[in-house]
């Protein structure tokens, strides 16, 4: 398959580690379900293949993911006259559940969906540029793919509960300290050692 919103390589000292990044970065890697579905597809392709053991998802220029692409989210629903697929939010955090070990590698901005994406991965690498927002709360909406659910087990109730209702921009070394990161690194080192730890 040609991706043409994500990039894939295989990185490692034997091409053991599938990296995966967000694409778009004029649009600060603005979330779709086409970028969803290459991303799903990619790591089918590291789940499938015996030589790869693990997976580290990036973002390209200077945001991870800056939420969801509300235009392209309605364009979608507006031009869409088919059936109506099943929502693919319980698919995704089983995908990433059942997946080999998946490290988020956090270059920038982390908002929304792009958060909630990476709760569930294994593994959360923030470089010193990265900052994170759950920002449902400002558009009036509930956080997704069990996001609340994730938001507490990394952070404890009362963590996740002032991170989902206020929405504040929460900078990569104070998210390491919530727990709502696992390790905070040197931006320009970060892909290399989320892949050395993969």
């Amino acid at each position: 398959m040609d991706y043409e919103l994500i990039l894939f390589e295989q990185r490692g000292a034997e091409g053991e580690v599938g990296l995966i990044t967000l694409n778009r970065p004029d649009k600060m890697n603005a979330w779709t379900h086409a970028m969803r579905d290459e991303i799903l597809h990619a790591m089918d392709r590291v789940n499938n293949d015996p030589g790869m053991g693990a997976m580290v998802i990036t973002g390209a220029g200077r945001g991870f993911c800056a939420g969801a692409d509300i235009g392209a989210m309605f364009k979608k629903q507006l031009d869409d006259d088919g059936p109506r697929r099943p929502s693919t939010a319980a698919n995704w955090v089983k995908a990433v559940r059942a997946a080999k070990p998946m490290i988020a590698a956090v270059n920038g901005a982390c908002i929304g969906v792009g958060l909630t994406q990476i709760l569930s991965c294994d593994y959360i690498m923030a470089s010193e540029k990265a900052k994170f927002s759950c920002a449902f709360v400002k558009m009036g909406v509930v956080t997704e793919l069990a996001s609340s659910h994730y938001l507490v087990q990394r952070m404890g109730w009362g963590n996740a509960s002032e991170v989902a209702l206020t929405a504040r921009m929460i900078p990569g070394e104070e998210a390491v300290q919530l727990g709502l990161a696992d390790r905070l690194v040197a931006h320009d080192n970060l892909v290399d050692e989320a892949v050395a730890l993969a």
